[in-house]
């Protein structure tokens, strides 16, 4: 088997051999492979002409799961009808190819994160994200589909927050809040809905935005599984919550306090864990970024998320 070259982050050196194989395999009809700026953690992302992206996995065979996981869920996002690029082919190692690559429909814009939106072209925007989730979220699955897809195990509040006391990261009358927090974000008020079909990471680095500021797409599908609908939530800023939410509902879907409290062990759950990461990584620029914008969120948000916020505030509301 050939060695291939990679660089110093793991990922394939496309060089003319491996540009050729890609072009012969995926049949790119030799259009020029360009790196575009979109890089995400997991793969590399190229423009392929003007109408094509093509994104490659890291070499090593640990990181293919996310891009099969792509293919495998692409014919049932489909059937949303929502906002996503469409899937034009795929190749991995059982077609020669030392990755997992995957090839899509070029939706011309860029991400939130690099635009910068102002806030009513972002509350726009986010009102569609929800829109397009209602869609998502109402897609009917049969048994035999249920079985092939994952079912991402969220993460547990009660866990992050005791490995935050256990660092020290707060003083002791702030951990005790933290706890009763945690205590009261968790007391059900129904029960949890039926799994559905869901994206799983729906952040600004993965809403596509075009030039008039307008919502396009939203893209990388690598995390999509069975899950609590309120999970598709909890990975965007805490400012779109709102306009998400009025979306979603406007789409059909329930938006109660029941689902809101779920969005926000999530919510709280990735801002602890974001502080607890140390070094952080490049990708995390701002571990207390995600918790800022928490508190932010706190001191506008309306009535509806009042079943949200610690029980200590609570009692002066």
């Amino acid at each position: 088997m050939r060695s291939w070259s990679a660089d110093n982050e793991g990922f394939w050196v496309l060089d003319a051999p491996a540009l050729s194989l890609l072009d012969s395999v995926l049949r790119l009809n030799s259009n020029p492979v360009v790196p575009l700026p979109l890089r995400g953690v997991v793969n590399r992302v190229y423009g392929v002409g003007s109408d094509r992206i093509l994104r490659l996995s890291p070499l090593d065979p640990d990181w293919h799961r996310d891009s099969r996981n792509e293919v495998a869920v692409a014919s049932l996002v489909a059937r949303a009808v929502l906002r996503t690029p469409a899937l034009l082919a795929w190749a991995g190692p059982e077609h020669g190819l030392p990755v997992l690559a995957t090839l899509y429909e070029r939706v011309p814009g860029s991400d939130v994160i690099r635009l910068g939106l102002n806030p009513a072209r972002l509350a726009a925007v986010y009102y569609q994200v929800g829109r397009d989730l209602a869609r998502l979220h109402q897609v009917e699955l049969t048994a035999s589909e249920r079985a092939t897809l994952e079912c991402p195990t969220p993460e547990d509040l009660d866990s992050t927050i005791a490995s935050v006391v256990t660092a020290d990261l707060v003083p002791p009358g702030t951990a005790q809040l933290l706890i009763d927090w945690g205590h009261h974000l968790a007391t059900p008020v129904a029960d949890l809905p039926a799994s559905r079909l869901t994206h799983q990471d729906v952040h600004e680095g993965n809403l596509l935005i075009r030039p008039d500021g307008s919502y396009a797409a939203l893209i990388d599908w690598g995390g999509a599984g069975l899950g609590d609908p309120a999970r598709d939530f909890v990975s965007m800023d805490a400012m779109g919550l709102e306009p998400a939410l009025a979306g979603y509902v406007a789409g059909g879907e329930i938006g109660d306090e029941d689902f809101r409290r779920r969005i926000m062990v999530g919510q709280l759950t990735l801002a602890l864990a974001d502080a607890l990461i140390r070094p952080a990584p490049v990708e995390l620029r701002f571990p207390l970024g995600r918790l800022m914008g928490l508190l932010a969120f706190w001191a506008s948000a309306g009535s509806s998320w009042n079943g949200t916020r610690p029980p200590e505030l609570l009692n002066h509301l």
